[in-house]
């Protein structure tokens, strides 16, 4: 009759192993190893890592909990809305961002040295026929026109 052969496996010791290979590894591996030691002590120390842990730990109840959250008519509402305001915000020029900025700063940065009284009847008049009054008017002008019609196109039955 056959025998059988026999397999004895030599007993695993992972920490050696471990040492093993640390010791085998290029000395360019020992700075990044001693470093990745300091930044891991550092997140200890500051309780960084503790907070990691327990995020991790707690990944199944925090991802329901976003969840739930997301899936709310207002947060899908305000979702789209931040993408519709992204596209937007793409597709104008930088430089009219730009501009627009400078006027709110220079028309509202000052508000403190704006005199207390309104301005004169008069003095809108001859606000009216300057060049820039006119260019920003014409602008806010076709602005409210381009919106009238986006309103009459998406209110039609």
């Amino acid at each position: 009759m056959a025998q059988p052969i026999s397999l004895e496996i030599a007993p695993r010791d992972p920490k050696r192993e471990l040492l093993a290979r640390i010791e085998s590894a290029p000395s360019d591996y020992a700075a990044a190893l001693l470093e990745s030691c300091e930044l891991l002590e550092a997140l200890r120390v500051s309780g960084l890592l503790r907070i990691a842990k327990a995020a991790l730990d707690s990944h199944d109840t925090l991802i329901e909990t976003v969840a739930g959250a997301a899936n709310t008519e207002t947060a899908i509402r305000a979702t789209r809305n931040l993408l519709l305001l992204g596209k937007m915000l793409a597709s104008v020029d930088p430089t009219i961002i730009e501009g627009i900025g400078v006027a709110v700063a220079d028309t509202f940065g000052s508000a403190q040295s704006t005199p207390a009284d309104p301005p004169s009847f008069r003095s809108l008049i001859v606000n009216f026929f300057s060049r820039d009054m006119r260019r920003g008017l014409g602008l806010l002008n076709r602005f409210m026109r381009n919106l009238g019609y986006q309103i009459k196109l998406r209110t039609r039955l």
